[in-house]
């Protein structure tokens, strides 16, 4: 989706307590500083490391900024499910094949940025085929590479990290992937 599309894409708007309000432009919910729904969805390799990509320097939201997942703006007529899977597909030319685990959702605010969003994980070892529009470059790192350099990274998409090293925490046994992401965090 070019610039001008996404413009008048139109978004859930939600209220302080993620239930929904209205459909909304996403240039009116910039300009109002609207809150909405988001997804973050984060592929962790075998290896326990994070892709990572830097976001195209023209977008609107931190454009410029690496980030710890893909993910967008929930559109009309999606739940945060349907989101993810889209946007892992249209961002990374990734399949989920139903793998996406929802993790948990966090409320992320400032004056011009208000987001629901919820993170997904997803262990992966294939190709990333990012759409260039939205992507400059892609980066598999470890967690603690990330957090050494948090202030060039989304504040939003630092949040999602914390909430993956909390699950990893919590569910090390149940995966390798999370043991070694831990061990690197």
């Amino acid at each position: 989706m070019n610039q001008a599309e996404n413009l008048v894409e139109s978004v859930k708007i939600v209220d302080q307590n993620n239930q929904f309000v209205e459909y909304a432009t996403r240039k009116v919910m910039r300009e109002k500083g609207l809150c909405h729904q988001a997804t973050y969805i984060i592929l962790v390799n075998s290896q326990g490391q994070i892709c990572t990509h830097l976001r195209h320097q023209d977008k609107l939201w931190c454009g410029g900024y690496w980030t710890t997942s893909f993910g967008g703006c929930v559109s009309e007529g999606e739940d945060y499910n349907t989101n993810a899977q889209k946007e892992l597909s249209e961002e990374a030319g990734v399949d989920h094949n139903n793998q996406l685990l929802g993790l948990d959702t966090f409320l992320y605010s400032t004056d011009t940025q208000k987001v629901w969003g919820k993170v997904f994980l997803m262990f992966y070892e294939g190709e990333v085929k990012f759409q260039k529009e939205e992507i400059q470059e892609i980066k598999w790192r470890y967690a603690n590479e990330v957090r050494q350099a948090e202030e060039q990274y989304t504040p939003d998409g630092n949040i999602s990290l914390e909430i993956l090293l909390n699950y990893a925490k919590e569910n090390q046994n149940k995966h390798e992937e999370l043991k070694l992401l831990l061990k690197n965090a």
